[in-house]
């Protein structure tokens, strides 16, 4: 069992989008946001032993292989023990996950407040009959515990399924769960671990991030000939660009593919409204109007897609040929009373699973952008060092946790 307390802001939609799931927390989210992790890591462990290769598509700059799709697949689903889709031209049987998850605890919805830019964003103001309206959208204040119930059905490789099980501790730390999750909204505190006792690990999260990231290799080299046998694998080269978001400990273009912050002594509201550039431009500049280097150098694609503006002059970052494509910056929040300390994490990865063009679009003009590799790369060195001139300014204390 692993008790959790929402440190931030919990908004998980329900039949209305506006109004929240009384359950409070999905499973399905949570088993959602495991697999994510657990992809992450395995195709980083694979990326770094030359076993992941991707390849150019007519839409996006690179995209895995198929052979590698079915590699992460089937480590993550038959290896991981976290449920398994056949190929039934292999021949290969389907497999359930060997955990059964579940998750007590009922909330109270209330009416939140827009203090932070991703609430705001949900609740804009619509005009109906020529007047404003404001909506206003339902959540979970901080504080509500929760109870996750883990238990295994079955066991066949008990390493495999202890790692996964460390997996989903990292999931919870480093990203959250709902609407803005990305963001930080949805984090959640674990304050307990009573029936992980008999899992070791440490409690210090740079270690155990790092004891991941090795148990993924390891299982990666035991299983690699098993893999191998059903063509799954194909030796790739360990320079190319990272097809997918995945936790590598290798660099790129002199820039780390993954690369994992702490940082203390900053309230959430600045960290989660970095994003917007009113709040960046008050804080860097003291004008909320500013032209940042984001704005200027016009990379704010990489904070996600789509990127517009809800506003008449319909200005932002347009795509016709990727409808989404997630922020591959990612912030959780915790307290002290997380187990594994307070403090923000934030995730930056690197990967190639971009759109070709893009288009923007300014007050009374507009600029096509081309997407490659060297444009990702330089995109991602100005978001990172105008967040590190962003948290300097707050006097916020960061400390690199990974690589």
């Amino acid at each position: 069992m692993i008790e959790v307390q929402n440190s931030t802001p919990l908004l998980v939609g329900w039949y209305d989008p506006l109004k929240q799931d009384v359950a409070g927390l999905r499973t399905t989210e949570i088993k959602g946001l495991w697999r994510w992790w657990a992809r992450t890591f395995i195709a980083g462990a694979l990326y770094d032993l030359g076993l992941l290769r991707g390849e150019e598509s007519s839409n996006t700059v690179l995209k895995p292989s198929e052979d590698s799709i079915t590699t992460i697949s089937y480590f993550v689903g038959k290896i991981l023990g976290l449920g398994y889709v056949g190929r039934i031209d292999k021949k290969e049987e389907s497999e359930a996950s060997r955990f059964t998850l579940y998750v007590e605890g009922r909330v109270k919805p209330k009416q939140l407040s827009s203090k932070l830019q991703r609430i705001r964003l949900l609740g804009i103001k619509e005009k109906k009959k020529g007047v404003k309206e404001e909506r206003w959208i339902e959540g979970v204040e901080e504080g509500q515990k929760f109870r996750i119930f883990v238990k295994k059905r079955i066991s066949k490789d008990p390493e495999a399924e202890g790692l996964a099980l460390k997996i989903l501790l990292l999931a919870l730390q480093l990203s959250g769960i709902g609407k803005g999750s990305r963001r930080g909204l949805g984090s959640l505190d674990i304050c307990s671990l009573d029936a992980c006792s008999e899992l070791p690990f440490t409690k210090d999260i740079k270690s155990l991030i790092d004891d991941v990231y090795s148990s993924c290799c390891e299982i990666v080299k035991k299983y690699r000939n098993d893999v191998k046998t059903s063509s799954a694998i194909r030796e790739a080269k360990c320079s190319d660009f990272p097809p997918l978001p995945l936790i590598s400990k290798g660099s790129i273009y002199n820039v780390k593919i993954s690369q994992i912050i702490r940082v203390r002594n900053i309230k959430f509201e600045a960290l989660h409204n970095f994003f917007v550039r009113s709040e960046r431009c008050r804080v860097l500049y003291g004008d909320p109007r500013c032209y940042d280097d984001i704005r200027c150098e016009r990379v704010a694609w990489f904070l996600g897609l789509p990127r517009q503006q809800k506003n008449e002059k319909n200005t932002g970052y347009f795509t016709e040929d990727v409808p989404r494509r997630a922020s591959p910056v990612i912030v959780s929040y915790h307290t002290d009373k997380n187990v594994f300390g307070d403090g923000g994490f934030i995730t930056f990865l690197v990967s190639g699973d971009w759109p070709k063009k893009i288009l923007w679009r300014g007050e009374g003009m507009k600029r096509p952008i081309n997407i490659n590799c060297e444009s990702i790369v330089n995109a991602l060195n100005i978001v990172f060092n105008e967040f590190d001139q962003y948290l300097r300014k707050l006097k916020a204390v960061t400390e690199v946790i990974w690589p």
